[in-house]
């Protein structure tokens, strides 16, 4: 190999690892918003890859809450989202209804992504995320 063709190699080496290191670190929100005109209790656990602990959260109508948190270089939410990830959600009349991981990445499937800055957030806004009467899943 000339010495041309080794300061090619190391330049584009070079050119690849500050590539790689330069890459940014992206915050993926996921939150639901209450639409469904009453107080809402929710329980997220496995929710994030950053180990957040379980929560108990109440949501009251026109608000929203975090439940689902993930770091990454890049890497869409969706394939982030773990098999044991557990939403339940209530209400104050007895209905309730758990969302897992596969239903939630189903339904971000059909949010639009809002990009700002380092922050990338999907607002789950979809009705079918209220109780209804008695206990359902998805």
């Amino acid at each position: 190999m000339t010495k041309g063709s080794q300061l090619f190699v190391l330049l584009i080496s070079l050119s690849v690892f500050s590539a790689c290191t330069a890459q940014r670190l992206l915050k993926n929100e996921i939150y639901l918003l209450n639409n469904c005109g009453q107080t809402l209790q929710i329980v997220v656990a496995n929710d994030s890859n950053i180990g957040l602990p379980e929560r108990t959260l109440d949501i009251a109508p026109g608000n929203r809450e975090l439940i689902g948190f993930y770091n990454s270089y890049g890497e869409d939410v969706i394939g982030q989202i773990q098999d044991s990830y557990k939403l339940t959600i209530a209400t104050n009349h007895g209905a309730s209804q758990q969302i897992d991981g596969s239903t939630l990445r189903s339904h971000l499937r059909n949010i639009e992504k809002r990009d700002e800055g380092s922050t990338r957030q999907w607002i789950v806004e979809d009705r079918s995320f209220c109780p209804s009467n008695g206990t359902s899943a998805p």
